[in-house]
């Protein structure tokens, strides 16, 4: 799949990004390799991530069409919770399904780190913080690029999820 210089596209586990570039590089000092230039929308410092071009279809991919993210909201309403039980399971599963860029699985896990961090502040308790952290994550993922999709604010999307998922 080819790229163009000004596209909006999702690199998988940082997030939307901009192309800025395709620019032929040669990181090694050896062999001159043509490479997306990525600037990630969410950072406002200049930092880059650069990506073969001959490797991008395994790392980079087109922003969902808003179709798709219905669809996948629709998918996912009726589906158990994804939960284990001993924490450093958790994590190491729950680390697996955030790269995967599966977004069936990634909303169904913030879903039940979501009700679980509910349940435990009727408890006056936290999260403990891999989850909140791995919640985070998974939160940045999902609402940065359904924000830029469906034209709404990232504070906005929790919304917009919800009232997709009780219909």
């Amino acid at each position: 799949m080819k790229f163009e210089n000004g596209m909006r596209v999702v690199y998988k586990n940082i997030g939307v990004c901009t192309v800025e570039d395709i620019e032929t590089k040669s990181f090694d000092e050896v062999n001159d390799k043509q490479y997306y230039k990525l600037k990630p929308i969410s950072n406002n410092f200049t930092t880059y991530y650069y990506v073969p071009v001959d490797k991008s279809g395994e790392q980079i991919r087109n922003l969902f069409t808003k179709a798709e993210i219905d669809d996948i909201l629709k998918n996912t309403k009726d589906k158990d919770e994804i939960w284990i039980n001993n924490s450093r399971e958790r994590r190491m599963e729950f680390n697996k399904i955030l790269k995967s860029d599966n977004y069936n699985q990634i909303i169904r896990m913030a879903k039940s780190l979501y009700h679980q961090k509910q349940e435990k502040q009727k408890q006056h308790k936290h999260l403990s913080s891999s989850d909140e952290m791995i919640l985070n994550s998974a939160e940045t993922l999902i609402f940065q690029e359904f924000s830029e999709v469906l034209g709404i604010q990232q504070n906005d999307v929790r919304e917009y999820i919800i009232s997709k998922v009780e219909q």
